[in-house]
């Protein structure tokens, strides 16, 4: 299924709108506005608000894309930039401006839709203003967050989901020897943070996920059934959302399996946000909190930032620290199945911050990794693995037999629609395997073969051999316009050079993207000539500032090529 990406960047003027900021009557308030600060003050400082709100029954396609609209210009209009993911399912999002524009939105979104009155928006004042997104990006998606539980396989959370619990009665609850405790973030977050239950009370359980999407078949294993069989299940993530879905699953699968079953199913409300902050000293939380928006992580308010002469700690200090606290509270209360551990992946130092953009190079995983300063300049890329790779762990493969009966139908109805047309012509089943030939697009002009071979060698360490490369020539001018073929000597050099690229160029020649079968409608005539008329067709086109390569059938690819150490320049380039 494909995304469409809204990217709006916050240079317009404030619109005023019909509509004035008003409480709702039955909505919850907002907090206050801080004393020091205002929409037209010379000073504003940033404030962040963190919200999701479900839809049952979902949004109908037209209601989607009009709330759609609706939302971006509402933040547009009152300067507010950030990101967010809108499906039918609902709304995700985390935004930023100043406090009270912030709080503009979120009474102006709940005029809106009334659904929104029941929204819990967390609120977060007087951040920095490097803190502040740029700008908005809100996609239009089919699943908030990506279980694979979209449309008809998403539980509903009327009727299965888990209960609400506020962050001080959740804190008792952690104290239940009878009860589990599920982090169902991913492994890369928990490894720098998670709630330690007390000593004699509940126990924490370790999805192990490298994505959301490996959660459904985890739960469905007869191991983690072992695990939640009679206990109370305590469910937790960063602000909630993921909760809601996990939850509702757990229940379903519960209500359909007679020899599966628990005492209760319930999370915190507004998430580890909210936990910390009803406890300023952490609670039972340990570490940091990960965070996907520009502050990176979220300490508890209390939390001692100071070294042992009494200065605030510089990041290498307190990466340190938060590793030493996370490690040394590993020792003294134990867990059913325990997070990675808060290392650099390089030479294994405690560490716990994630910085410099730094992922495993497995192609199967891809998630961030932490390297410490004194790695970070001589690492090679394609050499990272995170800690579950490292092991050599692999996650559960068989979700609950209600997902798989729902993933059989989708995929039937996906192979009988793969064709395309041409005029009255019908091509039926028409397959696009990956082979040994990789494409490359948007090249400098000025590009040698010689220089395109290395790159693909150095990709995987000289373990490859380039057979030729082909320049894609357009047959009305006869020139070279960015784009060739490296052919490999076998389509499993071809993938091996694909899982390693992006790695190599450092993100600068590198969006990879895998053939996929999809229905396309074929261009107006005369534009099958066009080399990149075959990434059209096939729904990889990708655009990135310096390029990007995709693995292309070989049909796609004969024809309009021509082999020379310099490709053909166009007349209006020479």
């Amino acid at each position: 299924m494909g995304t469409d990406v809204v990217h709006v960047e916050d240079t317009r003027e404030v619109v005023v709108h019909a509509w004035q900021a008003r409480p709702t009557s039955n909505s919850a308030p907002l907090p206050s506005i801080p004393t020091n600060q205002n929409a037209s003050s010379s000073v504003c400082s940033t404030s962040i608000v963190l919200f999701y709100q479900y839809v049952d029954p979902a949004w109908t396609p037209s209601v989607h894309k009009a709330r759609l609209k609706e939302i971006i210009s509402l933040a547009t209009s009152l300067h507010v930039t950030g990101r967010g993911r809108c499906a039918r399912e609902g709304l995700n999002c985390t935004l930023t401006a100043c406090a009270e524009n912030i709080r503009k939105f979120c009474e102006a979104l709940r005029e809106v839709d009334p659904v929104f009155r029941e929204t819990d928006f967390k609120i977060t004042d007087n951040l920095p203003a490097t803190e502040r997104f740029k700008a908005l990006t809100l996609r239009k998606v089919d699943e908030l967050v990506a279980y694979g539980l979209e449309g008809a396989k998403a539980p509903s959370l009327r009727e299965y989901g888990g209960t609400h619990l506020e962050a001080t009665e959740y804190h008792k609850c952690l104290q239940n020897p009878n009860a589990v405790v599920v982090d169902v973030r991913n492994a890369y977050e928990t490894a720098v943070g998670h709630i330690r239950p007390p000593p004699g009370g509940a126990q924490l359980v370790d999805p192990r996920m490298r994505n959301s999407g490996e959660f459904a078949a985890w739960l469905n294993s007869e191991e983690t059934k072992q695990k939640l069989q009679g206990k109370e299940v305590l469910m937790y993530c960063t602000g909630g959302i993921r909760c809601e879905r996990a939850t509702a699953l757990l229940n379903k699968m519960t209500s359909e399996d007679d020899g599966f079953k628990v005492q209760g199913v319930s999370h915190v409300r507004g998430g580890i946000e909210r936990y910390l902050k009803t406890f300023p000293s952490g609670g039972y939380w340990t570490g940091m909190n990960y965070l996907f928006d520009r502050r990176q992580e979220q300490l508890p308010e209390n939390h001692n930032l100071v070294d042992l002469a009494g200065k605030p700690m510089g990041s290498d200090q307190l990466a340190e620290a938060i590793a030493g606290e996370v490690l040394s509270r590993r020792e003294t209360t134990a867990a059913a199945v325990e997070p990675p551990q808060p290392k650099c992946c390089v030479c294994a130092r405690p560490y716990a911050l994630y910085r410099g953009q730094f992922h495993c190079a497995m192609r199967e995983c891809k998630v961030p990794v932490i390297v410490c300063p004194a790695c970070a300049p001589k690492c090679s890329r394609s050499l990272l693995r995170c800690p579950l790779c490292t092991e050599g762990y692999t996650a559960p493969k068989q979700r609950p037999a209600f997902l798989q009966n729902a993933a059989m139908e989708a995929d039937a109805t996906a192979k009988s629609e793969t064709e395309f047309t041409q005029g009255s012509t019908s091509h039926v089943g028409t397959k696009f395997s990956p082979n040994r030939r990789i494409f490359f697009g948007k090249l400098p002009l000025h590009v040698r073969a010689s220089t395109l071979r290395e790159f693909v060698v150095r990709c995987c360490d000289g373990a490859v051999n380039v057979e030729r490369v082909l320049w894609a020539i357009d047959p009305s001018t006869c020139g070279f316009y960015g784009s060739a073929f490296v052919e490999l000597s076998s389509d499993v050099e071809a993938e091996r050079v694909l899982s390693q690229a992006s790695h190599v160029l450092d993100k600068q020649l590198a969006a990879l993207s895998r053939c996929k079968k999809r229905k396309r409608r074929r261009p107006s005539a005369g534009a099958e000539d066009n080399p990149l008329w075959a990434l059209k067709l096939l729904g990889t086109e990708k655009r990135v500032k310096f390029g990007f390569a995709a693995s292309i059938s070989s049909s796609q690819s004969d024809g309009c090529t021509f082999e020379s150490e310099i490709p053909p320049l166009p007349a209006s380039c020479k």
